[in-house]
């Protein structure tokens, strides 16, 4: 049976009042920066425990996180897979199109470009459709585990202190079998620091898509305007080279491809 308040939301063509509410206390986060529950009820009218409520949501659900050792709230980069599909208005994959195409064309290798979004990091685009050195296509809008994938070891290296921190402190809260050993490689000393100091991040034999064990990548960070927007990585055969091989030939190559797209979205 619905509520007396549903049956007067659908007698005004708004079918679901939680959904509405949910996507108005997105919107105030999203334009008030990271806010308090206290700033978006003053900015949005909407009763404290309705928002706090609202807010535990968003945050289970990955669309917001709260800052370290402050009760304020931001959007995180979920949100950009509301939009993967529009790809032409996405600056930062407009400028890295041709940057990919010419370094497939160089290489033969796909390139993809991923940004994190929860515990997941999505592709933004990629190569995969321009090349026989592939064993499937990867479109934009598909994903790979954050902790267990070339770009997300390199995305958790080069991010902030407090959103690595965030990361961590998630992945430790819902850990089970398959996360556990690739939490404890990044947990290990120094680890993080080697992706640092040597500029990328290795995948070996990737498990997490359509050929698992047949395939090892290569990430390197995307920096525009000193700020990390992204991770570019190589995708190869695991049996075609070994992974010192693959770092001696392409790792230069990735990072200028990375500097370039980073210069073009920055200006």
């Amino acid at each position: 049976m619905l509520a007396d308040a549903e049956k007067e939301d659908l007698a005004h063509g708004v079918p679901i009042r939680a959904a509405s509410r949910a996507l108005e206390v997105l919107e105030a986060i999203n334009r008030l920066g990271s806010p308090t529950i206290m700033e978006i009820k003053e900015e949005i009218q909407l009763p404290y425990p309705t928002i706090y409520r609202i807010i535990m949501t968003l945050v289970h659900e990955e669309w917001i996180e709260q800052e370290p050792a402050r009760k304020r709230y931001r959007p995180t980069q979920r949100v950009w897979s509301l939009v993967s599909g529009f790809q032409t208005q996405d600056l930062l994959v407009a400028c890295a199109r041709n940057p990919l195409v010419e370094l497939t064309n160089e290489v033969l290798w796909p390139a993809t470009l991923t940004a994190r979004v929860g515990d997941r990091m999505m592709v933004k685009d990629s190569t995969h459709s321009l090349t026989s050195q592939t064993f499937a296509v990867y479109y934009p809008g598909y994903t790979l585990p954050l902790l267990d994938s070339a770009a997300g070891k390199a995305h958790l290296a080069f991010c902030s202190e407090n959103e690595r921190r965030i990361i961590l402190d998630s992945a430790k809260a819902k850990v089970d079998e398959e996360t556990e050993l690739p939490l404890q490689i990044v947990n290990e000393s120094g680890y993080l620091e080697s992706i640092r100091t040597d500029g990328f991040a290795t995948q070996a034999r990737l498990r997490h898509n359509d050929s698992p064990g047949r395939t090892s990548a290569i990430a390197v960070p995307v920096f525009v305007a000193g700020k990390l927007e992204a991770c570019l990585g190589l995708v190869y055969f695991s049996l075609a080279m070994s992974e010192e091989e693959a770092i001696t030939q392409y790792v230069t190559r990735l990072k200028e491809t990375a500097e370039r797209i980073g210069a073009a979205a920055a200006a």
